[in-house]
């Protein structure tokens, strides 16, 4: 009896078992032993691919699974493309609110209310026309980012409902802007490497950078 319905934890079980034999066993050849390349395998081995039954399949009759062991990887996997497919939705939607709250005068509210005297709800007028806008579309704006789960609201005060926020105005010569963006992709990298080797239960973030002229 296989211990595992997860596909890639067959593989890694399987692959682990291989090099326990042979120390110098590489990814690479397990990847021919089951005809695939070895990029593949490894998305499919860190569960970052999902991939359709007839590859399943392949990779299964490879490790020469049971046909009845096979039926219930599969319904596993079948599991697995719903779930993706509902995070992608979600992921679609949180998307679709960022990109309302990474509005550049949206912005401009969150850090006034992080740091400053506006958070107090009397000092809104001061702020409506610092922004030059007026309180009625101060408190649209207002209402929305809590919508958004952005900001919390008390009898006196409005504030950022996270700490997490991070910004910086700097003056930048235009000149280094893409260097400036080659550093965000790397940390973008970095992120992805990070919440891929991340194991345990997960929840939907969406981390979002910018950079503009103010």
């Amino acid at each position: 009896m296989y211990p595992y319905m997860d596909l890639s934890l067959l593989l890694q079980d399987e692959f682990e078992k291989r090099r326990r034999k042979n120390p110098r066993y590489s990814l690479r050849a397990f990847a021919n032993s089951l005809n695939i390349d070895a990029g593949s395998l490894a998305r499919v081995m860190s569960g970052q691919r999902v991939v359709k039954d007839a590859t399943a399949r392949q990779l299964m009759t490879g490790l020469q699974i049971p046909n009845e062991h096979q039926i219930l990887v599969l319904s596993h996997l079948e599991a697995s493309r719903r779930k993706k497919k509902e995070q992608d939705e979600m992921s679609f939607l949180a998307t679709s609110s960022i990109e309302e709250a990474v509005d550049k005068l949206n912005i401009y509210i969150l850090i006034s209310l992080e740091s400053g005297p506006f958070c107090q709800k009397e000092n809104f007028p001061q702020l409506a026309q610092l922004l030059n806008i007026s309180i009625e579309e101060l408190q649209k704006r207002l209402l929305e980012l809590e919508r958004l789960g952005l900001l919390s609201a008390t009898d006196t005060h409005m504030v950022c409902a996270s700490s997490s926020i991070s910004n910086m105005t700097l003056p930048l010569n235009p000149e280094d802007l893409p260097r400036v963006r080659d550093i965000l992709k790397n940390a973008r990298k970095r992120i992805n490497v990070l919440t891929s080797r991340s194991k345990g239960d997960k929840v939907l973030f969406n981390i979002c950078t910018a950079a503009f002229p103010v």
